[in-house]
């Protein structure tokens, strides 16, 4: 056996064993190898995608978070030889949302992040002597905010814990070709995902780091709050008469995502079927999304595909061979766009044919398309020197040009989904152009907690 490969659509993380070998999340599997990554062996497969392997002091077992379908996200135990895997809090808060556990030096406590109302806390276990070495006791909270804690570290002497304390904020801003300065857009609010009605007369966006959904004029004026928690919100789009907002919702007591319309003066969210990304047909009769394929879990390969619904009829029919592709965009009637996730290229889907072709031959990434629906733009490309911009795609002859270098500016990079995963930062677009980006203005610090433990 050889050293083992990242899958191009596969979470990969690794830890290491007190003797020198590896421990290796690849996807929804877990490898051992040696210290170089040769003579790798899967231990086990599990549904999901995985994350923060870490290995006991002893090296006997190896602890790692499992993102899941849902948004949600929990620690799991398994032996070093691939035997007894478990959930490791199983019941502590239904559903999950545990990540990022490390062990003290001495193997007495575990200690990792659980989130509670957009707000990471620390947490300990007790670890517990004799068969199998099950932990019994409740997790004892370590950190009640008011900051959010994450990405714990205990010190060599187990005395203290090392963990990034964050106050997270965002300044949603617009970039003024003329000045060459970021200014406020919207009021200023901290919001990501924000977007623009094509007549420009509205911009809905996402509240971060809460995830509620709110909808303003371009000025700031007539800001109104549209959902509440404890629903979380992605994706939202305005329609192209701009009197509706459709967008993903997510309950953590439902597990998972569901596509919802509601009103741009406010109302109770309508509830169409489950979704993920999502996109307005021209004509405002449909909507495309991603959603999982029957069967497949969260995080095993070729597990999206497209489907279409009809807001006449709320009947939804997945599009044909569409498995393996994602985040729709529909710039016109007939032809709806989408991202080849082994590629990252983009794919076009003709109504009229029923069949997908190449629309990119150049790996673009996941991107969004204009008011005018004109062009796509990204900031999935980076420039020769690997620095993040914004390109641009005509979506008549497929030219491409740089819009913005996003040199020089701190972006929000949203924690809220499936275990402190890092989202893509976020772009969007003005109907005359201007790119619309997330300001970080909250602060990051690392901060030394010391324990006295009982």
């Amino acid at each position: 056996m050889g050293a083992i490969t990242a899958a191009p659509d596969a979470n990969f993380d690794a830890g290491f064993f007190p003797d020198g070998h590896i421990v290796i999340v690849n996807g929804p599997a877990l490898y051992v190898a040696e210290g170089d990554g040769s003579n790798s062996r899967k231990i086990t497969d599990f549904a999901g995608i995985g994350a923060w392997p870490n290995v006991s002091p002893d090296g006997k077992r190896i602890r790692f978070m499992i993102a899941a379908t849902g948004l949600t996200s929990s620690l799991w135990e398994i032996a070093a030889d691939g035997t007894g895997l478990h959930q490791l809090l199983k019941g502590w808060h239904d559903p999950p949302n545990e990540c990022c556990g490390k062990w003290t030096g001495d193997g007495k406590y575990f200690v990792f992040q659980y989130q509670n109302e957009g707000r990471w806390d620390l947490w300990a276990l007790r670890e517990q002597s004799g068969w199998f070495h099950r932990t019994t006791q409740e997790p004892m909270r370590l950190t009640n905010g008011p900051l959010s804690y994450v990405l714990p570290c205990p010190s060599r002497d187990s005395e203290q814990i090392f963990a990034v304390g964050s106050k997270r904020r965002g300044e949603l801003v617009r970039y003024d070709a003329k000045t060459r300065q970021y200014v406020s857009y919207a009021g200023g609010p901290s919001a990501i995902d924000a977007h623009v009605s094509p007549d420009g007369k509205w911009v809905a966006y996402s509240s971060y780091p809460d995830h509620t959904l709110w909808r303003s004029r371009p000025d700031g004026s007539e800001r109104l709050q549209l959902t509440y928690p404890p629903m979380l919100v992605f994706y939202p789009q305005i329609s192209p008469d701009g009197k509706k907002v459709a967008f993903a919702g997510f309950q953590r007591a439902k597990k998972y995502l569901s596509l919802y319309i509601v009103s741009i003066d406010g109302g109770v969210p309508e509830a169409i079927t489950r979704a993920g990304a999502l996109a307005w047909s021209p004509d405002e009769n449909s909507l495309a999304y991603t959603q999982l394929v029957p069967g497949k879990g969260f995080g095993e390969r070729d597990s999206l595909e497209e489907y279409v619904v009809d807001l006449r009829t709320k009947k939804a029919s997945a599009i044909p061979h569409s498995v393996g592709i994602i985040v729709p965009l529909w710039p016109e009637p007939n032809t709806l766009l989408a991202t080849q996730m082994s590629s990252g290229k983009i794919m076009s889907y003709d109504f009229k044919t029923q069949r997908w072709s190449e629309f990119t031959r150049s790996e673009f990434g996941l991107g969004i398309l204009s008011p005018d629906r004109k062009y796509l733009y990204t900031d999935e490309m980076p420039d020769a020197s690997g620095g993040a911009q914004v390109v641009r795609l005509r979506v008549a002859d497929k030219k491409v040009e740089t819009v913005l270098s996003l040199k020089g500016i701190r972006r929000v990079v949203d924690e809220q989904v499936a275990g402190g995963f890092n989202l893509p930062t976020w772009v969007g677009v003005t109907p005359d152009g201007s790119v619309l980006v997330t300001r970080d203005v909250g602060t990051q610090e690392i901060y030394a907690l010391k324990v006295k433990w009982p």
